[in-house]
């Protein structure tokens, strides 16, 4: 039998605590990044900046914990957004500028941004 599943990250509305939160369940289709990306104060996503990145393994990732920016402010109803990035550049080392080959967003299709990318967002509580 074949399996075949897709990359998927699943949220849900939580409070910023000592600045991480818990993604209950990130599905990667290759080793690689779950990075945060900020509000932009008007509900939209920030590009390319990141407030906060962990490694995740290829297949399922249980209550992934990411440590966010402490420079930043986290306040209820802010939304924040998880994405995958791959880790194809230096091992271990998060190289995405928005810019350059290296760690930038899994791309699953010809769409524009965002249908061609596995990211979703929620809100801090």
């Amino acid at each position: 039998s074949i399996e075949i599943s897709s990359a998927a990250i699943t949220v849900m509305n939580q409070p910023v605590v000592n600045n991480t939160i818990t993604i209950p369940n990130v599905k990667a289709a290759a080793d690689g990044w779950l990075v945060i990306h900020n509000d932009n104060g008007s509900g939209g996503i920030v590009l390319p900046g990141i407030i906060g990145k962990t490694l995740v393994s290829k297949g399922d990732n249980a209550n992934v914990v990411v440590q966010l920016d402490s420079n930043e402010t986290y306040t209820s109803g802010q939304l924040l957004f998880p994405m995958l990035h791959l880790d194809n550049g230096t091992i271990g080392e998060y190289e995405f500028d928005g810019a350059g080959q290296f760690d930038g967003p899994e791309i699953f299709s010809n769409d524009a941004f965002p249908g061609n990318v596995i990211f979703t967002s929620f809100t801090v509580q």
